[in-house]
């Protein structure tokens, strides 16, 4: 998605001091240096909930009006394929890589088949008869940074994506392509999931409240076959669901990689859906706990006894951090996704994650849960 709003995408993300040695830039100093807040006593949110003192001049909570003028304006119907259940339509798959940048902490990890990228970029660029500073030129930028592009170093923000695409001779959603190590289709994708899988990709952290499903990037084969199966009123094609399974294999890597910092919080009540049949959801929530001990990956539950809270109000949230530039928040409703940057929004969505996340049960008490509640479905087999 195509955001004016979002901010320009650092030329460096590094900084020359006068005696030559690289430094790293006072914003990600300063992120660096936030302190983080555990929820519960133990390992807390392994994503890091971010909580720090305001500041003079910063911004501050929005009141009540502001905030129901603005949120007036956000979707209110839960899209029935929206981020647990993604939509290519395409027979063949096109191998992409992800976003990364050398100068941020295990980013060697982070960068995927960045070969393939640069020739892939290089090779638009080339079919169009420009160097990097006529490319560079025409998004007003320095030459440099399409330096940086071309060799995965660093990636275009989505605000910027669009001339790029435009000066390459290529489609945003090729473009998008390009950066994504998720296979894409080669057939039609909404502008905001072909978005919304790049960003995903260069994340290096993401903290989400799925409440229809068992989340994406923790989803077995099994029921991810089963549940893309019934998308649509008449269900979906084979061809579909092999795509979608394909392509979400591929987003989970970075999970089982320890690659990306995931946070998720799930009402008690998308466990307890119903997907294939009981072999599989015993499986699915078998797998759950397994991943709940990953280092990089936090699952907590909130149970019916929670009640009603305003996460579960406003539905499927993402809050993504990346290396660069401020977290902005994906939400998803029937319409498609949408992409937010603005500080009291993401502000507003933090919060609400957070109250989430308090009344949640604690990690250990969510995998007791979890695991009796996949006993019970392996009695139902």
């Amino acid at each position: 998605m195509n955001d004016p709003a979002a901010p320009e995408a650092p030329e460096d993300y590094g900084h020359r001091r006068h005696d030559g040695r690289r430094q790293s830039p006072p914003s990600l100093i300063a992120r660096s240096n936030r302190p983080q807040r555990r929820l519960d006593g133990g390992r807390g949110l392994s994503a890091g909930v971010r909580s720090h003192p305001p500041e003079a001049g910063s911004h501050q909570q929005p009141g009540a009006a502001v905030l129901s003028a603005r949120l007036r304006r956000l979707p209110r119907r839960v899209h029935p394929c929206a981020s647990f259940v993604s939509r290519p339509r395409s027979k063949s798959l096109t191998r992409n890589v992800a976003l990364g940048d050398r100068n941020t902490p295990r980013a060697s990890s982070r960068i995927y088949d960045a070969s393939m990228r640069r020739d892939r970029l290089i090779d638009a660029r080339k079919g169009t008869g420009k160097n990097q500073e006529q490319v560079a030129e025409l998004l007003s930028i320095d030459r440099t940074t399409i330096g940086k592009w071309e060799r995965g170093e660093s990636t275009p923000q989505p605000n910027q994506r669009g001339a790029y695409a435009e000066a390459l001779g290529v489609t945003l959603q090729e473009l998008n392509a390009m950066l994504s190590s998720a296979p894409i289709g080669d057939g039609e994708m909404p502008e905001w999931l072909s978005t919304y899988l790049g960003m995903e990709q260069s994340a290096i952290e993401i903290d989400t409240y799925e409440p229809r499903a068992v989340h994406g990037l923790l989803q077995t084969t099994a029921y991810t076959k089963a549940l893309v199966s019934r998308v649509g009123i008449s269900g979906a094609s084979d061809t579909y669901v092999n795509t979608a399974v394909e392509q979400r294999i591929h987003r989970q890597k970075r999970v089982r990689n320890n690659d990306l910092q995931l946070s998720v919080i799930q009402p008690e009540s998308s466990l307890h859906l119903l997907v294939g049949d009981a072999a599989t959801m015993g499986e699915q929530l078998t797998t759950l706990v397994e991943l709940s001990q990953l280092p990089n990956v936090t699952i907590r539950v909130t149970t019916y006894d929670a009640g009603q809270y305003e996460a579960r109000r406003l539905g499927p949230l993402s809050i993504m951090i990346h290396p660069w530039g401020n977290p902005r928040v994906y939400i998803e409703g029937y319409g498609g996704g949408r992409d937010l940057t603005d500080a009291d929004e993401v502000a507003y969505f933090r919060a609400a994650y957070e109250q989430a996340a308090r009344i949640a049960l604690s990690t250990e008490k969510t995998r007791k849960f979890i695991t009796e509640l996949a006993k019970e479905w392996s009695k139902k087999k």
